[in-house]
């Protein structure tokens, strides 16, 4: 016996359909990657971390121009460099 409630999952583990027209919709997993993650990383460092989120089964990666700036980085679109 547990002493934790049984309560819902507040997150739908789901995969979800990314696309609007119906032909080339995606399919993508509940979670993304975040590429802010790259700050201050190397090239051999970000492909391990980005095959570590496949072999994880993600399959949406999260970039934005900003992160670099503000992370620990040198600028904006550090990361989308790498």
């Amino acid at each position: 016996m547990t002493d934790e409630p049984d309560l819902p999952s507040l997150v739908d583990a789901g995969w979800r359909t990314l696309g609007f027209d119906g032909d080339d919709d995606l399919e993508v997993g509940p979670l993304a990657f975040g590429c802010w993650r790259f700050v201050g990383s190397d090239v051999r460092r970000g492909r391990e971390l980005i095959e570590t989120a496949i072999e994880c089964e993600m399959n949406l990666v999260d970039t934005a121009d900003i992160y670099g700036r503000g992370h620990g980085g040198g600028g904006f679109g550090e990361s989308q460099e790498l």
